[in-house]
């Protein structure tokens, strides 16, 4: 009798956690359509992902997070703790700490109790960040889009910055992205540079970019780099050759947004004009004809299940389950 009810207990607690599960960041049911709609913001500048699994919405009207058990969402205001309501980027940590990136008014990081505020006068390059990643260490790496703020690195007690001094291409950092062994690179307005602890190497068009102003940077599984810029396509990095990609090899639009890179290494380019994937030599193209909300692309971001998620400048965010 006692083997049968431990029997039955464990068959109870096991629903349980599939339950809980199902309800987990990104997950789909069955009988849903491959694209989904979530309320809130429209114009989505940046997302993340809590501890719980809700996602966070940067938008140019404010902060915003869905529930997804039940996608109910509620802003989150300077009465919250927002240093102002034109926030620009967002990071969860890994120990569940949020980190946002306001619009001239510095950083605000919010310890799940109380927030502290950083700004130039903790030694930020600058006043708006629009970009963050965390390294293995738990440390915050911060890029800066105003006024040649360059690079700021939190070890969790003091901040140092870095800019065209120490060998970044441009103090103007428009994204981040850290590969597994520890490298930084960064999509600056004049190239993509990269550092590994101790050497900066910065490259161009002379190294076989297709431009300059990169709006974006991803690293791969393999470690390999996709970059996209503002103007002239995207372009990938194998290790010790830079490929463009222009619209004549496949690419939706020239004006690429965001890169995210799956697990299994292909590469989606959000545009001005939908979203174009990449994998083994062959092109994808995603319009509003396929599902998207909308044509031009704030962010992207693949989560542990493989899902897709697109934040759009203009219709909110969508979830794409590549496997329907």
């Amino acid at each position: 009798m006692c083997d049968r009810r431990n029997g039955l207990q464990l068959v109870i607690v096991l629903i349980m956690v599939l339950t809980i599960m199902t309800a987990c960041t990104g997950t789909a049911q069955k009988d849903e359509p491959a694209w989904v709609t979530f309320p809130g913001a429209k114009i989505v500048r940046d997302m993340a992902f809590d501890s719980d699994g809700d996602i966070w919405v940067v938008s140019e009207v404010g902060v915003f997070e869905t529930n997804m058990q039940d996608q109910s969402f509620k802003e989150i205001t300077t009465e919250d703790g927002l240093l102002t309501d034109k926030s620009v980027a967002i990071l969860f940590a890994t120990n569940g700490d949020a980190w946002i990136g306001s619009k001239r008014k510095g950083i605000a990081h919010f310890d799940g109790s109380s927030w502290t505020y950083y700004t130039t006068e903790d030694g930020l390059g600058d006043n708006t960040a629009c970009s963050f990643v965390e390294d293995s260490k738990g440390g915050i790496w911060v890029g800066f889009c105003e006024y040649n703020g360059g690079l700021a690195y939190f070890d969790g007690e003091s901040w140092t910055s870095y800019n065209s001094e120490q060998g970044l291409a441009s103090g103007t950092v428009l994204d981040l992205d850290l590969s597994s062994d520890g490298v930084l690179w960064v999509a600056t307005v004049d190239g993509i540079t990269k550092y590994d602890g101790e050497t900066w190497i910065s490259y161009d068009t002379g190294d076989g970019l297709p431009g300059l102003f990169f709006s974006t940077v991803a690293v791969g599984p393999d470690g390999s780099v996709w970059a996209g810029t503002d103007l002239n396509g995207a372009a990938h990095f194998d290790g010790e050759t830079w490929t463009p990609f222009s619209e004549e090899d496949g690419l939706i639009s020239k004006y690429v947004t965001d890169i995210a890179v799956d697990h299994e290494g292909g590469a989606w380019i959000g545009t001005a004009d939908g979203v174009s994937y990449y994998k083994d030599g062959v092109w994808t193209q995603f319009t509003v004809e396929d599902g998207l909300p909308y044509k031009r692309i704030g962010k992207i971001i693949v989560d542990e299940q493989g899902l897709v998620w697109f934040g759009t400048l203009g219709g909110g965010v969508a979830r794409f389950d590549p496997s329907k």
